[in-house]
């Protein structure tokens, strides 16, 4: 427990460094947007590091001597940031609804709806806890693909290493590699190689989407709705994912914050939303491949949002996409494996007209659907859909169900052209390809429906608000 308590701690500098960047660009101090931008600086923080680090790796820096300078360095940082976070702490206590007066909007007017998220937040970390210690070493994909190369990359502490392939076994050498680079440096700085410390990096990509969640439909819907958006986001876990050590998790996470920071960029069109979407949006590409698919995905969506009079716009979105694609395409042009999933055009070609691959796939993703999360969360959040209806704005969270659409849509394609065996491949990945978007569906739900509760957002958020671009 001690090494897994660590674990925790250390992702605390580049997360606090990460939230400072986010804070000097969006500089609202509402409570739910601070919440926004710790689970962001979270999930940039590791970004950024794992970015960091290849570049390091290739200028011959060691994966152990990169990790631990970056932690010194991030320490020092903080250590001279000290005084403004000093000072900000202070202006907020004196401020009469901050920094957290909206405690007494927790405790009312729902008290059960409290209640019952600290039992599923309870009832979640002691199952996660519980299952980790029965699977210390996650599932097959970590022993085959992330952990794996986390591993060689720490015991050999050799900077060369990740770049030839011929001097380690990695299952699917093109994978991007932020996961992995991000565990190998835990192990580096902890000096071992304990299997706490992707399972401590998987509880707080796991739980990072409840709070993001939380805050980001508190914004829109109010404190109630949140509350009950997070409650079945903590209800509604996939143990075979979430303990697996798998970075399907952290695209979840990514996907989330796009489709937050594009919710805000229609609420209130100002560019700095944009390009903190095409960040994340690129950030979900650097994590695995199905990540280049939703960056494809989002580009489509906010370039029917903002074309043709919003030429700017668009460039804003591609600009915070522009780094981390960089970062992929200099790893994948380094590692140079062809994907596992390219085909001869003959057979995509016969793949495509055959009608019985779209019935098989149907079938399948109703099977999964239906089965998600171990529980009927379908049939639940149905009829909360019937007895509270949908909102008169719902047109506003329209671009949020198309953009779930259209990714899932690219994984039916990808499993149309797929040269494995098609039962096989839905039966290892369709579940996890569901989990990808389900974080991301609860908050265009939420956003859709109608919420008894539009009177107690924030300022910054009600729908009389009026948008300013920046």
């Amino acid at each position: 427990m001690t090494i897994f308590l660590t674990s925790l701690l250390l992702f605390i500098p580049k997360t606090l460094l990460a939230s400072f960047l986010l804070h000097r660009l969006w500089p609202e101090r509402t409570p739910t947007s601070l919440l926004l931008k710790l689970t962001g600086g979270f999930a940039l923080g590791i970004g950024l590091s794992s970015a960091l680090m290849l570049f390091g790796l290739r200028a011959g820096i060691s994966p152990c001597g990169y990790a631990r300078t970056e932690f010194w360095l991030s320490l020092l940082a903080l250590a001279l940031l000290s005084p403004r976070f000093y000072r900000f702490a202070k202006e907020m206590l004196r401020r009469p609804a901050a920094p957290f007066g909206f405690i007494n909007e927790l405790r009312s007017p729902v008290n059960w709806l409290t209640f019952l998220l600290l039992v599923a937040f309870l009832l979640s970390t002691t199952t996660f806890l519980y299952y980790a210690a029965r699977h210390p070493h996650g599932l097959s994909d970590a022993w085959t693909i992330w952990n794996n190369l986390a591993r060689y990359l720490y015991r050999s502490n050799d900077p060369t290493l990740l770049f030839d392939t011929t001097r380690y076994f990695r299952i699917h050498y093109d994978y991007p590699a932020l996961y992995s680079l991000n565990v190998a440096a835990t192990w580096c700085v902890l000096g071992s190689d304990s299997t706490r410390a992707p399972i401590a990096f998987t509880f707080l990509g796991i739980f990072a989407i409840p709070v993001a969640l939380w805050a980001a439909v508190a914004r829109h819907k109010g404190y109630a709705q949140s509350k009950l958006a997070a409650l079945i986001a903590l209800l509604t876990p996939s143990f075979g994912l979430t303990i697996g050590q798998y970075a399907d998790v952290f695209v979840a996470l990514y996907i989330l914050l796009t489709g937050i920071f594009l919710s805000l960029y229609q609420h209130h069109h100002q560019r700095r939303f944009l390009l903190l979407a095409g960040l994340f949006a690129g950030l979900s590409a650097w994590t695995k491949n199905e990540g280049m698919l939703f960056l494809l995905s989002s580009g489509i969506i906010v370039a029917g949002l903002t074309l043709p009079r919003q030429l700017r716009h668009f460039a804003v979105f591609l600009a915070g996409a522009a780094a981390p694609l960089l970062v992929v395409v200099f790893f994948k042009a380094s590692v140079s494996l062809q994907s596992d999933l390219a085909s001869a055009p003959e057979q995509s070609l016969a793949f495509l007209l055959d009608p019985s691959r779209y019935l098989i796939i149907s079938r399948a993703y109703l099977n999964a659907a239906w089965q998600f999360g171990d529980w009927p969360v379908g049939p639940v959040l149905a009829l909360y859909a019937v007895l509270t209806g949908f909102s008169p704005r719902l047109s506003t969270s329209l671009p949020l169900l198309s953009l779930i659409l259209l990714q899932q849509a690219g994984y039916f394609g990808i499993y149309l052209l797929t040269p494995h065996d098609l039962h096989w491949h839905l039966h290892t990945s369709l579940t996890r390809l569901l989990l990808q978007t389900y974080p991301l569906f609860l908050f265009w739900l939420f956003l859709a429906l109608n919420a008894p509760e539009m009177e107690k957002t924030e300022p910054c958020c009600s729908p009389s608000t009026s948008a300013t671009p920046t």
